[in-house]
């Protein structure tokens, strides 16, 4: 695809250098598109890896980007693509994983889309600069791994401290999303696609936040993509703090820690507007459940009340290349929804009505998991081992205090419904009874007094799949 794109485009080799405006010649599109094509860096088999920059003309400057210490090999020769002014700038990479085929079919859907002769598309590149890599581990490709490199690693396990001599894809793609965040253009979000063996249908995982509207807020994205793909599903999403942390057997003791997801996420988090990171997986075969989506309109919010559901029978079809590139599609789609510049939008005709309804949705379902002052419960440090690290319930009378739900909620994971016991235990009692006959006198012993005179301590139990987990 790159091939044909190259030469639709035929861009002059040195990019407009004489000239003011770059060359973009292409006679089957309405508006101009600016399309640069350069080699990142080289893998350690000395495979290119490529990097595409897209977008329109608007606000295009004569300034081009820095070129990085160790990478761009081809340049000056081939000179750094041109800055925009005030863009977003979206980051997509694929196969960093090699047999992960399906990342490559909605990799393709995202670059057609983006290429077509589309209002949305138009609009989209109006508003966004995309920094596109199509393979990350082109040396496993070629070599037929199934998710490592040459040399046995996992690439996307490598993020938090690659090397340009280790992981040269890696270092250089790290290096160059970061690079967006110190443009005239702000990085807004990057996806990682991915395919996923063991768990059906497509859906994204995101990263955990230590506030509700940041949690809630991190997870628009991903809802706005289920309302522009059939194929995607939403439910199937996971955005828990032990998905950041995950060790595989297979990974050889490296966590998720060092995916692009995670560790580019904390690289960026004190920036302001916030950085998105994501990773997509679609199944090889097949989703869990057939999906609908509600058609996109004018713009215009109808006042009309929604027609009421029908059941349908309904079977779950099997992916096709089709269905991928649908994803892509609509990976892109639910950009221009998030910049809120959609006026073909969907979201009028979904039961949200409104991006402000959606979000609300996101914020209900996201809420049981935050305490009252909207702090995440499940929030712990990375690899500490938790034993008891909630304070001790208070003990209060049944009529002195009525249980919330969120209350009822966090005493059932411990592994008990209703309050704390103030008695002091079944076993204690007996001992204190065979102390008095024995001439022991009436005192409780101390095991007991300790009993009473504190609250009992509430460890979460490891066969508990509800309670905090070691990571």
């Amino acid at each position: 695809m790159l091939r044909r794109l190259d030469s639709e485009f035929s861009q002059d080799p040195q990019d407009g250098k004489q000239q003011p405006m770059p060359v973009v010649r292409s006679r089957l599109r309405s508006q101009p598109i600016y399309y640069h094509r350069e080699t990142l860096a080289h893998s350690l088999d000395g495979r290119k890896v490529d990097l595409l920059t897209i977008s329109s003309l608007d606000n295009i400057l004569d300034e081009r980007e820095d070129a990085l210490p160790g990478l761009f090999p081809d340049h000056p020769a081939m000179p750094r693509p041109r800055h925009f002014q005030n863009k977003r700038v979206v980051f997509v990479t694929a196969r960093v994983h090699p047999a992960e085929t399906p990342a490559s079919f909605v990799l393709e859907g995202v670059l057609s889309f983006l290429l077509k002769d589309d209002p949305r598309a138009h609009k989209l590149l109006k508003e966004c600069v995309f920094k596109i890599i199509p393979m990350l581990n082109p040396d496993g490709v070629a070599r037929g791994h199934y998710r490592h490199d040459s040399l046995g690693a996992n690439l996307n396990r490598h993020y938090i401290r690659p090397t340009l001599a280790a992981h040269p894809t890696i270092f250089a793609t790290k290096a160059a999303v970061l690079a967006t965040c110190h443009t005239h253009s702000k990085l807004a979000l990057h996806v990682d696609l991915h395919a996923h063996a063991a768990k059906r249908g497509c859906f994204i995982y995101g990263n955990r936040y230590d506030t509700m509207p940041e949690q809630a807020a991190s997870q628009v994205y991903p809802k706005l993509v289920g309302l522009n793909s059939v194929h995607f599903e939403y439910d199937q999403c996971n955005f828990s703090e032990l998905n950041m942390h995950l060790v595989e057997k297979r990974d050889a003791g490296l966590s998720k820690e060092g995916s692009a997801r995670v560790a580019l996420h904390r690289e960026t988090a004190a920036m302001c507007p916030p950085v998105y990171f994501y990773t997509l997986e679609c199944n090889y075969n097949m989703g869990r459940q057939a999906c609908s989506i509600p058609h996109s309109g004018s713009g215009l919010m109808s006042t009309a009340p929604l027609s009421p559901e029908v059941a349908r029978k309904s079977y779950v079809p099997k992916y096709t290349t089709a269905s991928w590139e649908d994803v892509g599609k609509g990976m892109m789609v639910a950009v221009l929804d998030w910049l809120g510049t959609n006026e073909w939008s969907r979201i009028p005709h979904s039961p949200f009505r409104t991006m402000a309804g959606l979000v609300q949705d996101i914020r209900h379902h996201v809420a049981p998991s935050f305490d009252l002052k909207g702090f995440a419960k499940d929030k712990a440090p990375p690899h500490v081992s938790i034993v008891a690290t909630k304070p001790p319930l208070t003990t209060l009378k049944n009529e002195d205090r009525k249980l919330s739900k969120s209350d009822k909620h966090e005493m059932k994971r411990f592994g008990y419904v209703g309050l704390p016991p103030t008695t002091t235990p079944k076993k204690d009692r007996t001992r204190s009874t065979s102390n008095s006959n024995n001439g022991g006198g009436s005192a409780p012993p101390t095991a007991a007094l300790r009993s009473l005179s504190k609250p009992p301590i509430l460890r979460s139990s490891p066969n508990n799949n509800n309670s905090n987990h070691s990571i």
